[in-house]
């Protein structure tokens, strides 16, 4: 029989607020986690659900996309650098009104390669200054071996 992993950690980390975006740099969305993997060679699995909501009252389409950190690496990238196009996005609605409102989750198995104290986060940005973002990363799960 395969030798069977086991986790041997696990940090939550939740937020009630919600953090407004409306620049084009990205910002920290106010949930991180912090896990000390025991082993160089240990897997962290990062889980995060975020809600969101973005609005414009400007003609044409507005996104948002977000980013996944560890430390001040970015270890996934869901903005227009790396797939095309925002992962959020809305097009006009009546009177140039444009809105989209929902929730996510994404998890992610990193190899982070250190035994010191590691922080995730989660940080977010539009895709113009024409509208506003609301995130809030209501909750970000980390485990390791």
């Amino acid at each position: 029989m395969p030798a069977r992993g086991k986790v041997l950690h696990g940090v939550q980390a939740t937020t009630s607020s919600a953090t407004v975006i409306s620049s084009t740099t990205y910002t920290d969305t106010g949930v991180s986690a912090s896990i000390t993997p025991s082993a160089t060679s240990s897997k962290v699995l990062v889980i995060v659900s975020v809600q969101f909501q973005i609005q414009s009252d400007q003609s044409g389409g507005y996104g948002a996309g977000t980013k996944l950190l560890r430390g001040s690496t970015t270890i996934l990238d869901n903005s227009s650098s790396s797939i095309g196009a925002f992962m959020l996005e809305a097009a006009n609605g009546p009177n140039g009104r444009i809105g989209k409102r929902g929730y996510y989750t994404q998890a992610y198995l990193d190899s982070p390669s250190t035994t010191s104290s590691t922080t995730y986060k989660v940080q977010a940005a539009a895709n113009t200054t024409a509208g506003t973002s609301f995130f809030q990363a209501k909750e970000m799960l980390v485990f390791h071996q």
